[in-house]
């Protein structure tokens, strides 16, 4: 935009309302490999990947949970989406992810994220054993006790499945 003092021209104010809105709308949009919300979605891309396949009804569901949960706008999770495929595909490993989110989430938080975890490996209509085996993995990792997946699973996509 162009930046003009005359009367007939954006006003001091307005310019400086957009200015602040470009620096929030870009800090919102960086995320830095130490964010959790990086490490969460990175972990819901990998699921999503888990089976060979990412259909387009995963990555909707992704963008919504990363909206729903995060409080991103769309921009910022479909950013938050390239970010977390990149960082997924350069790791080794979960266990810089799930340290992450130990370190940023509580216990509650975490069985969040692992219920974010189910709904995207049953987005597409079926849960591929690729995709439980990482969620039960990734759980293990986040100390999310086995006994208590039933329970997280129930609350989250087997519950929405029954409605």
């Amino acid at each position: 935009f162009t930046i003009c003092w005359n009367p007939g021209c954006w006003k001091q104010s307005n310019m400086l309302e957009t200015i602040k809105a470009m620096i929030a709308n870009a800090s919102q949009r960086k995320f830095e490999d130490s964010d959790y919300r990086l490490a969460a979605a990175a972990l819901l891309v990998h699921v999503a990947e888990a089976d060979g396949r990412v259909v387009e009804a995963e990555r909707v569901r992704m963008r919504g949970l990363l909206v729903a949960r995060f409080g991103l706008d769309e921009a910022a999770s479909a950013d938050l989406l390239r970010a977390a495929a990149q960082s997924d595909h350069e790791a080794a490993d979960f266990s810089t992810f799930t340290a992450t989110l130990k370190r940023a989430l509580n216990d509650d938080e975490r069985r969040k994220i692992v219920e974010m975890l189910w709904e995207v490996a049953f987005a597409d209509g079926e849960l591929h054993e690729f995709e439980d085996s990482a969620i039960w993995r990734i759980a293990e990792l986040l100390g999310i006790s086995q006994s208590s997946l039933p329970e997280i699973y129930q609350r989250g996509p087997a519950k929405r499945a029954d409605t």
